[in-house]
């Protein structure tokens, strides 16, 4: 991913990775800014009205002309000396604030 990033591309990265747990922000999309300088940009959408799938993340898909709604937060970037914690609670109040927002 790093490689990719350098070579100009932009990313979309699940935070809680490919086994979860679901919602709960994992290293890798801090690491890919950290190591690039690319900047984090906290996605959420929101469905009129979709399936939810019995899969571990519970993943949702919106019904056949049902309105999707894309909210971003502030981009930002992980300093190359950011500190883990502090850069993953941010994020993960970001998105909370997003899934908030999109259940609201």
């Amino acid at each position: 991913m790093i490689k990719v990033v350098k070579d100009g591309w932009d990313l979309g990265i699940t935070v809680d990775g490919p086994h979860g747990p679901p919602q709960e922000v994992r290293a890798g999309a801090l690491a890919v800014s950290r190591k690039t300088g690319a900047f984090l940009v906290p996605v959420c959408v929101a469905y009129e009205d979709a399936w939810q799938l019995s899969s571990w993340d519970r993943m949702l898909v919106p019904k056949p002309f049902s309105r999707v709604i894309v909210r971003y937060a502030k981009p930002w970037r992980v300093p190359p000396d950011g500190d883990d914690l502090t850069c993953r609670r941010r994020l993960q109040g970001e998105l909370d604030s997003l899934e908030a927002w999109a259940k609201g």
